[in-house]
């Protein structure tokens, strides 16, 4: 899958998608000072909203990288094993059925 979707095809078809969009919402906070209930909003400016979008990126594409490469050694290991498995036992197969036929 990797070779064939690109990276920002996965940043937009991606389940974390939502880690970009929440880079738009603002951030709230709470004034002990003003109100004990109240929550307030604070603005974030254009270039604290790059920043953030450009870090939720880097951090989806790693993920991304991260599983990839953990699917590649799960696939090679359970070759390997398969493989092993297959070795011992197939010509123990293939004695049992040959006397099998020849009885």
């Amino acid at each position: 899958m990797k070779t064939f979707i690109s990276d920002d095809e996965y940043l937009v078809g991606s389940y974390n998608n939502y880690e970009i969009k929440n880079c738009e919402n603002d951030n709230y906070y709470y004034d002990k000072a003003v109100s004990t209930t109240e929550w307030k909003p604070v603005k974030k400016s254009d270039e604290e909203i790059n920043k953030c979008k450009e870090k939720a990126k880097a951090e989806i594409i790693t993920k991304r990288n991260y599983n990839h490469k953990e699917t590649i050694i799960w696939w090679i290991t359970f070759s390997v094993i398969f493989f092993i498995v297959f070795v011992i036992h197939f010509p123990v197969f293939l004695k049992k059925n040959k006397e099998e036929l020849n009885a």
